[in-house]
């Protein structure tokens, strides 16, 4: 998760903002059940919100706010990492999604150039 801190850093959603600790706590849930994108409210929204004890409403909006903060900032960046174009500022949905899946990606890329070894065999 390190690795996406930084990546929200980049995009100027820093630590200052709940919206970092939600959106990674989102893609850790995703992570978990990716089923969960499709019922956020309920399946990451309402766990995050039992987490942090405060309303998945405010869960949201921590999350609208990295995403606006996140689109202003560094609009090429996050249409990056999206791969591919956004005409608008995503929904935080969206978002999380978008996230999950650089991370996923992200992760698969890191695995197979260590798996690049010893005679073409990964070991």
């Amino acid at each position: 998760m390190e690795d996406l801190k930084q990546t929200l850093r980049q995009m100027g959603v820093n630590r200052l903002y709940l919206g970092q600790r939600a959106a990674i706590r989102a893609v850790e849930l995703v992570q978990e059940d990716e089923d969960r994108l499709l019922d956020v409210v309920n399946g990451i929204y309402k766990v995050i919100a039992a987490e942090q004890n405060k309303s998945w409403t405010a869960v949201e909006r921590q999350l609208r706010t990295a995403v606006s903060t996140a689109w202003k900032t560094n609009p090429d960046l996050l249409q990056t990492i999206a791969g591919y174009s956004l005409l608008k500022q995503p929904t935080a949905s969206e978002f999380i999604e978008i996230l999950y899946n650089y991370t996923t990606i992200d992760n698969q890329q890191k695995s197979f150039n260590r798996c690049v070894t010893h005679s073409g065999f990964c070991f």
